[in-house]
């Protein structure tokens, strides 16, 4: 669930994508590299894991150096370095596991998603990617019928259904 914007001029071309839950950017492609960081789900459930992948290429005709940082906001735990060389053409994949705490909020105050943001030096260049995520609860409760009169005063029977989120 993402935007992507695109924008061509004097023969070179970007494509960023920004991340619906984050509100920032989560994929960049250029005519010299793309970078992208990708969670296995944007509404992962309180207290489990996901995995987290990026995906670096390097368009150019000479290697690049990328050093990759990442860190969660809160509720997210994730600290995840590595540094390694693209040669030109290579494309790569690196995998990590993101904890989502048990009380992770599913919004920030300024209404965005918690996120992990992923530093990425490319040689002299440094690019922010983020990967917002809205936790859900692992179980859910409803009344049954959907809705429910009772009278002041007067005990009723209500009756409550659980539901359970996890496989």
């Amino acid at each position: 669930k993402v935007f992507t914007e695109r924008w061509e001029a004097d023969g070179e071309s970007l494509t960023i994508r920004i991340d619906r839950e984050a509100r920032a950017p989560v994929a960049v492609e250029t005519d010299r590299l793309a970078a992208a960081a990708i969670v296995e789900s944007i509404e992962p459930l309180a207290g489990s894991q996901v995995k987290i992948t990026w995906r670096l290429g390097n368009k150019a005709a000479e290697p690049l150096p990328v050093f990759l940082y990442a860190a969660g906001d809160k509720g997210l735990a994730i600290e995840y370095r590595d540094a390694f060389v693209l040669e030109p053409g290579q494309a790569v994949e690196r995998t990590a596991t993101v904890k989502v705490d048990a009380e992770a909020p599913a919004r920030k105050d300024d209404g965005t998603a918690p996120a992990v943001r992923t530093t990425l030096r490319l040689g002299a260049d440094d690019l922010d990617l983020f990967s917002g995520m809205r936790p859900r609860p692992p179980v859910r409760f409803s009344v049954a019928p959907g809705e429910v009169a009772v009278r002041p005063g007067q005990p009723e029977a209500v009756r409550l259904e659980l539901s359970s989120e996890m496989d």
